[in-house]
């Protein structure tokens, strides 16, 4: 998780570097060039930044992966203390609680398919599964 959050503040801080780089001249500059260029420009960006969500995502993929199998541990220690205890209520409150955070889990996992988005809802389906992730905490 920590290093998650470390690549989320690498990339908002790379964005505030980003914006700060680009000027009203530079905008202006950009205006200024044939419309190839322009496309050109534009692609460069686009694909950098397809990169980085691409990167995002396989980091949030990873701590996914990570979450499941942390609840497969947990199901199958419910399912040890039920098999030695019997359904007491602490087992069934445990297993209440590790179907939520499997819940939390899949419906994270399934907002991650991103490829019929465009960049901009892709960085906001991004931001919703980290939100998803930081229930688990």
């Amino acid at each position: 998780m920590d290093s998650l959050q470390t690549s989320i503040n690498i990339a908002e801080t790379n964005k505030g570097n980003l914006e700060k780089w680009t000027s009203d001249s530079d905008y202006q500059t950009f205006l200024t060039l044939d419309d190839k260029t322009q496309q050109t420009n534009i692609s460069l960006v686009q694909d950098i930044i397809k990169v980085a969500i691409g990167a995002v995502k396989d980091s949030l993929q990873n701590v996914i992966n990570y979450m499941k199998e942390f609840a497969k541990m947990g199901e199958d220690m419910l399912e040890e203390m039920e098999k030695s205890f019997g359904s007491t209520p602490q087992v069934i409150q445990g297993k209440k609680e590790m179907q939520k955070q499997k819940d939390i889990i899949a419906k994270a996992e399934s907002k991650l398919s991103l490829s019929q988005q465009d960049i901009s809802e892709q960085i906001i389906t991004i931001r919703q599964v980290w939100n998803e992730i930081e229930k688990l905490d």
